[in-house]
């Protein structure tokens, strides 16, 4: 009697030669063995269908069209395709620990609270070797539900979800190539999430893949991801405090606002949190204070007003400056009164 596997593992793949048959077997050679590898072919022209073919193991099943449909479509359909308890994601182009499904089958059957199980990634090159250091993501579910509002606290490659928690819409077909920041957001809206503090991924670096190409593209959508956020918590939100937002992150720079509205809009996001009860209000506030200490200290507006309005403001009552840096805005505050006394 054919038993259903407890992991879906869903291989997306488009002109994926290249790097395919070292991403297959990186499955294949897992301590864990209770899966089935759903590889959906999405149109490539090159030999893909061809190597994936090469395998003779009855747990792989290829999908194959001669139409490039795209990623988020393609993820979808894998996501019709798997049966599992869980789905894991790895790309074509990746490499999977052998210990990666272990570890990630243990930790959410322990957690059935969890509803996804990422981890650390090791980028590679094109060759295999190490491309720089590893990319350690946050772990607690608080932090990573908050650190979304300000960017994906996910590698695709490395995470594992639980089939049951995943939206019957799947991925959105309004947000390629950044469709997984999306969802995990949705996600993590209704369940806890983690990232486990170990390298369970080898995520390659390489001239063709999605990052590499679409790169402006992703940040646009990331920037209408964080909007969508803001536009959620906050019940007076304004396309400036979408731009300001952005500033004060890095993701834009310029000077057309001041450190007052940077600390007038982070303010209105704390308290609307606090009525909304969406993040946990200590971790988003030392979050977003990271950014704010750097603008307040390295900032060219230094006045009485922008003094009396920290000294009121909710980051006093939970993640506040340094002695130093206080002492530093103090001083830099008072010697612009002196200076226009003068």
């Amino acid at each position: 009697m054919y038993e259903k596997p407890l992991v879906s593992v869903n291989m997306p793949a488009y002109n994926g030669a290249k790097f395919i048959w070292e991403a297959i077997s990186s499955i294949l050679n897992q301590t864990f063995q209770h899966f089935e590898l759903i590889v959906v072919n999405d149109g490539s022209t090159d030999a893909t269908h061809e190597i994936v073919s090469q395998f003779t193991d009855q747990r792989i099943r290829m999908i194959s069209r001669t139409e490039n449909k795209g990623l988020a479509f393609t993820r979808n359909e894998a996501l019709r395709q798997s049966s599992g308890k869980y789905v894991a994601v790895l790309d074509c182009d990746d490499i999977a620990l052998p210990c990666r499904l272990a570890d990630q089958v243990a930790f959410l059957e322990a957690n059935p609270d969890y509803a996804l199980a990422g981890s650390w990634v090791q980028p590679i090159g094109s060759e295999g070797k190490p491309a720089g250091p590893v990319w350690q993501y946050g772990s607690t579910s608080e932090e990573l539900k908050a650190g979304l509002l300000l960017r994906n606290q996910f590698a695709q490659p490395s995470v594992m979800l639980r089939r049951d928690a995943i939206p019957e819409e799947g991925y959105s077909d309004d947000f390629p190539p950044a469709e997984d920041y999306e969802l995990w957001l949705r996600i993590a809206r209704k369940a806890k999430v983690a990232n486990l503090p170990k390298v369970l991924t080898y995520y390659r670096l390489h001239a063709d893949n999605i990052s590499s190409l679409k790169n402006a593209v992703v940040q646009e959508k990331d920037r209408v991801i964080r909007f969508n956020q803001l536009n959620f918590l906050l019940d007076d939100f304004t396309p400036a405090d979408a731009e300001i937002f952005e500033v004060l992150t890095g993701a834009e720079s310029h000077g057309k606002y001041r450190q007052i509205d940077f600390l007038l809009l982070l303010d209105r996001i704390l308290e609307a949190n606090q009525k909304r009860n969406i993040y946990d209000p200590y971790v988003l506030a030392e979050i977003l204070s990271s950014y704010w200490q750097k603008t307040l200290i390295e900032g060219p507006e230094y006045n009485p007003a922008l003094l009396m309005l920290y000294l009121k403001s909710s980051f006093r009552h939970t993640h506040d400056l340094t002695i130093r840096q206080k002492s530093g805005f103090l001083l830099k505050c008072l010697a612009h009164r002196k200076k226009t006394h003068q």
